[in-house]
């Protein structure tokens, strides 16, 4: 008995492993096989788009790529859904298999595992699932009927200008054959007036400034007229990374012309209006002039006649006879054919117009539809005449229409925004223009409807908004910011002072204050977290301890997420440290729970759990985006509704939200990715629907470095030595609450509510003042112009600037005022102590 031949391809760079699958396949009594080789990805596909392989065996880990980038490169070329091929792992992994079976493999092995009878069985379900030549072909003469059959003009260009292929159409377009085009450069056909734009468009593209480019241009034709195109040019690459363009060519040369032809039309129909009207008073003179009796025409039997010329054309004939009682009459051939002749070109421009144009009677019924409406509504104009538009494309706005209707009847004309569904079901939103059209008598006898498509323009309107509410809710954060963190300052102050006042509170008591001190740094950090993403500020990366991040999340959500939730934590043990920016990590975390809390309206758990992950080289070829090296990993799971495969490639899309009308910006996620890659990290997600989602964040670690968040509270403070600050602030209960810390600490104190006082105290104590201490928001002379008054006063002074707003550090750069250090609201008392010794 005959054995059937199976052509495999073997890709794997262990060359032992190669002959040990070679060896298996010799096992198999039904077929014989014809092997081929590969060590790399790329040998691998060249093979495969050269000899046609019934079966592919495929190592998951090659040196120049991993499986995804083969499998989606074969994907892209054969265009089916199921593909040739097994897949070898190093070890069970359930990911890469799920990754790979939705790619289009048919199985996936683990090497180690694999025998004899498990390769020949997946090679046997893939010969049954799969045929790579029929799919090569059939991919190829899908492609070439496509390429030959289609309505424009087709051609694969190189980056020489000269064409690689063209269809049927394009030569039909230029008049040149096929082997013809592919011995001419685009350049040499076009028209030199064009050439400019067009090779700045290339540029751009060539540069990676743009994905496409389109433009009208003029193409020489082989008998050397032109011709007028619309071109659409992409770049695209080979599975080599060769890149090529497509370009599309549309023949617009009959709409130029046609739009020629209007433009000389309306030219020639004014100049004939003014011929017209020099030709009606001419007439009337002669009318003038003509008036006889009736009788003696009668008599006379004389006809009168008079024939006037427009352009040296014969066209108006005037004849008065004296016949009985029949009065004279004029007859107009000429001017009824010309409106005749402009009624026809009028239709035929209504066809080539953008806007959809229709006619309707006052029921609503259409009586004329031109080709626009026909491609933004989708209904051939057969479709719908004598329909009623009422019911094809606004059933759900009849009451809008009926109103606008009786506008236009009573006004004449109307004009909107409507909200209208297509034949496929797609909303659009139109500006609509009504006009009423009479009939001979002067009665209403239909409507003249324009409607222009501005669904995107509102899409983009509604983005715009948006992205203006948020900066008005940066603006209202800012402000609100500032009167918070005054009110802050001296609470937290009272927490940190009464412990020393009374150093014989119980433990309860002592335990109260804490919480309160606690509470106010709490609330003072999430004021900066707020104030910092409203203004967009760049973050400052130093080292951190996620846990301690972590618990504060977690303090939050338990008292603000709906109880019904429950919330987990879990970090690591000896978790690493990682260099970040506390304040945008911060909002990455709150994101992700936000989002994870939505997805649960009916409750379940959150869950948030760190670990120490570290990448190697295998790792970063499966995830393009990671790099080798030590990370935290931050899980944030959800036990909600889960995601859709669709959903999930989308997630991470600006503005791109499942959540109702107002509930959701869609910036969310996008907020987290870029956050992330500005920290060098990256995100994963996994999810499916009805089983909850998982965000993992990864954060790349810094070894060896150590932080002092636990012991440095516990620092000794350096006291003072009887030195004088001036205090200038006009809270008085700032003033107030700062003077008693200071003088706890040894040092002396003078306040000020505002600039004149501060003057005032300066002048009189200069000599003894060591440090000003100055608010930069202040009512009649503000911080700013307050210093440079004192430093003019005294160049060698030394001044800290106090604020609620950390965007003031920047106002003070910005105005070029040197300040020795700037204490952000509300402080500590270590952190008030601190600055002043440093300034010494």
């Amino acid at each position: 008995m005959r054995k059937n031949t199976v052509e495999i391809l073997l890709v794997d760079h262990c060359l032992e492993d190669r002959k040990t699958y070679g060896r298996y396949l010799l096992q198999d009594q039904q077929h014989a096989y014809s092997i081929l080789e590969a060590d790399t990805g790329k040998k691998g596909l060249q093979l495969c788009y050269q000899q046609f392989p019934d079966v592919i065996v495929m190592n998951y880990l090659l040196p120049d790529m991993n499986g995804m980038e083969f499998l989606t490169d074969l994907k892209t070329q054969l265009d089916q859904t199921k593909l040739p091929l097994v897949v070898l792992t190093e070890q069970e992994n359930e990911q890469i298999v799920l990754q790979a079976i939705n790619r289009g493999a048919v199985d996936c092995l683990v090497k180690k595992a694999t025998t004899p009878k498990k390769l020949l069985q997946a090679i046997q379900k893939v010969l049954e699932k799969t045929d790579l030549k029929q799919q090569l072909q059939e991919s190829e003469q899908r492609f070439q009927a496509t390429f030959n059959q289609a309505g424009v003009g087709l051609a694969h260009v190189g980056l020489d200008g000269r064409c690689l292929q063209v269809n049927q159409k394009l030569c039909n377009i230029l008049g040149y054959s096929h082997e013809e085009l592919k011995q001419l450069t685009l350049e040499e056909i076009t028209h030199p007036n064009d050439l400019t734009v067009d090779w700045e468009c290339m540029r751009q593209l060539l540069v990676g400034e743009i994905q496409t480019y389109q433009l009208e241009k003029r193409y020489i034709r082989k008998d050397n007229s032109y011709v007028w195109i619309n071109l659409s040019v992409s770049v695209v690459r080979t599975s080599f990374g060769e890149p090529y363009f497509i370009y599309v060519v549309q023949d617009i040369n009959a709409l130029k012309q046609l739009q020629q032809a209007y433009a000389q039309l309306e030219t020639r129909v004014n100049s004939q209006t003014l011929e017209l009207e020099k030709v009606n008073k001419e007439l009337q003179t002669t009318l003038e002039k003509l008036q006889v009796t009736q009788e003696a025409m009668v008599t006379s039997r004389q006809t009168i006649e008079r024939t006037f010329t427009l352009n040296g054309i014969p066209s108006l004939q005037w004849k008065l006879a004296a016949v009985r009682n029949q009065q004279g009459s004029a007859t107009d051939f000429t001017k009824r054919k010309q409106a005749q002749e402009k009624i026809k070109e009028q239709a035929t421009l209504l066809n080539v117009a953008s806007d959809a144009i229709f006619v309707r009677n006052l029921e609503h019924e259409i009586l004329f539809w031109n080709q626009a409406a026909e491609s933004l509504y989708g209904w051939q104009t057969t479709e719908v005449l004598g329909k009623k538009a009422t019911e094809l494309f606004c059933c759900k706005t009849i009451a809008q229409v009926n109103e606008a209707l009786n506008i236009a009847v009573h006004q004449g004309k109307w004009e909107g925004e409507l909200q209208h569904t297509t034949k496929e079901g797609k909303k659009v939103i139109v500006l609509s223009r009504w006009t009423l059209l009479r009939d001979n008598t002067g009665q209403p006898k239909s409507i003249l409807t324009v409607n222009t498509d501005i669904t995107e323009k509102k899409q983009l309107e509604a983005q715009f908004y948006r992205i203006q509410r948020l900066e008005s809710l940066g603006t209202l954060a800012n402000g609100i910011a500032h009167d918070l963190n005054n009110m802050l300052s001296p609470i937290l102050a009272v927490a940190q002072l009464l412990p020393l006042k009374l150093p014989n509170l119980d433990e309860k008591n002592q335990e109260l204050l804490k919480i309160l001190e606690d509470s106010s740094k709490q609330g003072a950090q999430l004021v900066k977290q707020i104030t910092s993403f409203a203004q967009g500020a760049e973050g400052t990366l130093a080292p951190l301890q996620l846990k301690h991040l972590i618990k504060e999340v977690e303090r939050i959500v338990n008292s603000t997420f709906p109880k019904s939730i429950e919330i987990c934590t879990n970090v690591g043990k000896n978790l690493w440290t990682v260099s970040t920016d506390q304040t945008q990590i911060h909002q990455v975390l709150m994101n992700l729970c936000v989002n994870a809390r939505d997805a649960m309206p009916q409750g379940g758990t959150l869950s948030i759990y760190a670990e120490n992950f570290l990448v190697d080289h295998n790792y970063t070829r499966m995830n393009l985006e990671a790099k080798e090296g030590p990370y935290v990993v931050i899980t944030v799971s959800d036990t909600g509704c889960g995601m859709s495969k669709d959903v999930l490639e989308r997630i991470f899309e600006p503005f791109f939200t499942t959540k109702e009308q107002g509930k959701g910006t869609g910036l969310g996620l996008s907020t987290v990715i870029g956050i992330m890659k500005n920290h060098g990290g990256f995100v994963s997600v996994e999810s499916k629907v009805g089983e909850g989602s998982k965000f993992r964040v990864y954060l790349p670690a810094i070894q060896n470095e150590v932080t002092q968040h636990e012991d440095a509270d516990n620092y000794q403070i350096a006291r003072g030595h009887n030195e004088l600050i001036l205090v200038v602030d006009d809270e008085a209960f700032i003033c107030q609450m700062t003077q008693n810390s200071l003088e706890q600490y040894s040092y002396r104190v003078l306040t000020a509510c505002n600039a004149v006082d501060a003057f005032s105290l300066y002048t009189l104590h200069k000599n003894e003042i060591s440090v000003v201490l100055i608010d930069i928001q202040m009512p009649t002379i503000d911080g700013l112009n307050a210093i440079r008054i004192l430093q003019q006063m005294d160049s060698s002074i030394k001044i800290v600037v106090m604020s609620g707003l950390a965007s003031n550090r920047k106002l003070l750069e910005a105005s070029g005022i040197q300040v020795l250090a700037f204490l952000l609201k509300p402080y500590t008392i270590k952190e008030l102590l601190n600055t002043i010794q440093a300034v010494f």
